[in-house]
């Protein structure tokens, strides 16, 4: 199984709080065309980054990957501004090393910044395994328009549980389920600092999804207990992922 990582960064808004959405291109081999978090595998720079430590690597894959494919940057001190931000993308699309990166802006990471939210892990079924941390954390201050990295994102932005929900059931975004169920559970809360107290209220224990028959219906089931409204699914047009 493949060890990977995606940040949740909340921006709160209006009436409800708005996170940071990118969409997959269509020819990525993995969840092509679909609406997801920033996030991707934890390389062996981030392990080097967070010497040794897995939960650390984690982090830092998170931070990575969002500022690669989106140019927000979150767990960075100081706070970088976005143009800056900018820059550490062209840098990381270019290939160059994260650590150097930081080195040459003279950044540090900020861990603490981010929390663990959930652990998805698809069964034997799935041809691509990933095991996923969630993190949340707050989205940096200011004006930040995202800039979907090219070839692998086709766009960015700032977008709501339940707007999010409602395209899908439109036609208009495609989500996989672990994205789904996510959105979900984001969208019980009003702010950050609720969301904040949900992930550290339920234990982020490795979730994978099974199929269940009843009444001639097949469903895929989830934990209870772990936050989700919503724990079983009819299997028809639900996306795996």
């Amino acid at each position: 199984m493949i060890p990977a990582a995606s940040l949740i960064l909340v921006r709160e808004a209006g009436d409800a709080p708005e996170y940071l959405m990118v969409e997959r291109s269509p020819a990525m081999a993995f969840a092509a065309g679909a609406t997801v978090f920033p996030g991707g595998r934890i390389d062996p720079e981030d392990e080097e980054l967070a010497l040794g430590d897995p939960a650390d690597a984690a982090k830092v894959a998170a931070i990575r990957e969002c500022i690669e494919e989106s140019a927000v940057a979150a767990g960075l001190d100081p706070p970088p501004s976005p143009e800056q931000a900018r820059s550490i993308q062209d840098s990381l699309l270019d290939g160059q090393k994260f650590a150097q990166i930081l080195e040459r802006q003279r950044l540090a990471l900020n861990l603490s910044t981010l929390t663990c939210f959930a652990r998805w892990q698809p069964g034997p079924e799935v041809s691509r395994r990933f095991d996923t941390i969630f993190f949340v954390a707050k989205a940096p201050e200011g004006e930040w328009v995202p800039n979907a990295a090219s070839g692998e994102c086709v766009a960015a932005r700032w977008v709501s549980a339940k707007a999010i929900l409602d395209e899908e059931v439109r036609g208009v975004t495609k989500l996989i389920f672990p994205t789904r169920k996510t959105l979900e559970r984001l969208a019980l809360h009003d702010n950050f600092a609720a969301i904040l107290a949900d992930a550290r209220k339920h234990p982020a224990a490795p979730i994978t999804p099974v199929i269940e028959a009843a009444d001639g219906v097949d469903y895929i089931r989830i934990p209870d207990g772990l936050g989700y409204p919503v724990t079983r699914d009819p299997l028809t047009a639900k996306i795996r992922g």
